[in-house]
């Protein structure tokens, strides 16, 4: 009994590692490659030597703000509704930086401006998560 009591705080702590270590910030990222250069996107290091946000929400609602333009369009050009769900973020950030803006629109040149900022944003986004550094295939909703 006492071993499997011991057993499961074990495979708890070694869980929350996985969870908590690469969201803590253990040092301060003065990148000059940092394409998002705003205040509101507090960079940092991990302990994996990962960009990451300190404030994942806080830089979630501005680039949201800053980037709406090009996210409508391409939630027009099909990419779906901007969501936090790992599949939607996956598609954007995979695919918005080489989308090509072949016909007139408004805001063209912020709109392929912006294009690669929304991968550049949504990769740190990604590192500052704790699904990146899951152990198994696996990614809860």
């Amino acid at each position: 009994m006492k071993k499997a009591i011991i057993l499961i705080i074990l495979s708890l702590i070694i869980s929350l590692v996985y969870i908590i270590i690469p969201a803590v910030p253990v040092k301060e990222c003065n990148d000059e490659r940092v394409i998002l250069t705003d205040s509101s996107y507090e960079y940092a290091y991990n302990i994996y030597g990962h960009r990451i946000f300190k404030s994942k929400a806080k830089a979630l609602k501005q680039f949201k703000k800053e980037y709406a333009v090009t996210l409508d369009f391409l939630k027009n050009e099909g990419f779906g509704e901007f969501n936090t769900s790992y599949d939607t973020l996956s598609k954007y950030a995979r695919e918005s930086w080489q989308y090509t803006v072949y016909e007139h629109v408004d805001n063209e040149e912020l709109i392929k401006k912006q294009l690669f900022g929304v991968s550049s944003f949504l990769y740190t986004y990604f590192e500052s998560d704790f699904r990146t550094y899951f152990p198994f295939n696996w990614t809860p909703s």
